[in-house]
């Protein structure tokens, strides 16, 4: 929704009057300020759901996603909206890739395809959404007409946190990791999947452990029922003390993997579309302008 709304925010008439006109440069930085910080937080994200959890992970970062919004809602100089956006970004970072790792964990492979691929559309739809809303807000003749998008969307945002806070079931696969077994059946029970299901994504994450646990020989229990699978050392004992690593995305088993997701992610931010979300309004006026230039040269 943020994409939606930052474009034709910072072209209306009271956000201008407020802020001033800025150069092009100034005016694509403070736009794309919230991508710095949301490609930093998106390297601790993983850290940080592994530490509490999906659900808590994502609460979080709409939480801290929600307060810089409405940072920017209530601004009262340039400074403080920037500082905002990145705060935004920070959040955005949190919760958007732990968002599809949840979806993943928590849905057997026959659903995953179409559960992994709804963010997006979800996001097309905020978009949207984020149109509609500075469009009805933008005729409002106070700053209510820029800070009630922030406004509304904050205020989802926090929504958004308490629901995923409170009522989000924790992983599956989360919690068998950490050796909570009855908690993460109670986990499968909730989510209402088959023991089909479970199995298959009993089976992905044993073959994980195996391939990315490195520090010392581990070995795994030969059962098979995937609730009951342990990691173990080779005395039998519970290994808590393996670490994963960031470079694991890089090693043999799923190197293509990795490359094939950056070079999807990258090719999608080189075409540019994300470029002209953020500056359509001012490319429309530019539009507009040129389109009266041609029309009264011509008449």
């Amino acid at each position: 929704m943020d994409t939606g709304i930052i474009g034709p925010v910072t072209v209306m008439t009271q956000y201008t009057s407020q802020f001033g006109t800025q150069s092009a440069v100034v005016h694509g930085a403070i736009v794309s300020s919230i991508l710095i910080p949301a490609a930093l937080s998106g390297f601790l994200a993983g850290y940080v759901a592994d530490l509490l959890g999906r659900p808590k992970c994502i609460g979080i970062g709409a939480l801290i996603f929600g307060l810089g919004a409405a940072l920017e809602g209530g601004t009262v100089n340039l400074a403080m909206f920037v500082a905002g956006r990145c705060i935004e970004g920070f959040g955005e970072g949190l919760y958007l890739g732990t968002l599809v790792v949840y979806i993943c964990e928590i849905t057997p492979p026959s659903r995953r395809g179409p559960l992994t691929t709804s963010p997006q559309l979800l996001l097309t739809f905020g978009l949207l959404a984020g149109y509609f809303t500075c469009y009805g807000t933008t005729n409002l003749q106070s700053s209510l007409s820029w800070r009630s998008p922030f406004i509304i969307l904050s205020s989802l945002s926090v929504l958004f946190s308490l629901a995923s806070t409170l009522y989000l079931v924790q992983s599956p696969r989360w919690l068998t990791l950490r050796g909570q077994q009855s908690e993460a059946t109670s986990a499968w029970n909730m989510l209402e999947v088959d023991e089909a299901g479970r199995e298959s994504q009993g089976t992905d994450d044993r073959e994980k452990i195996a391939a990315h646990e490195a520090h010392e020989p581990v070995k795994l229990t030969d059962v098979s029922d995937s609730k009951k699978a342990i990691l173990l050392d080779d005395d039998g004992t519970k290994n808590r003390k393996s670490k994963r690593k960031f470079f694991d995305a890089f090693s043999t088993d799923v190197r293509a993997r990795t490359f094939l997701a950056v070079f999807i992610m990258s090719m999608q931010q080189l075409s540019g579309i994300d470029g002209i979300l953020y500056v359509s309004s001012s490319l429309e006026e530019i539009s507009t302008i040129y389109g009266r230039v041609y029309l009264e040269s011509h008449v």
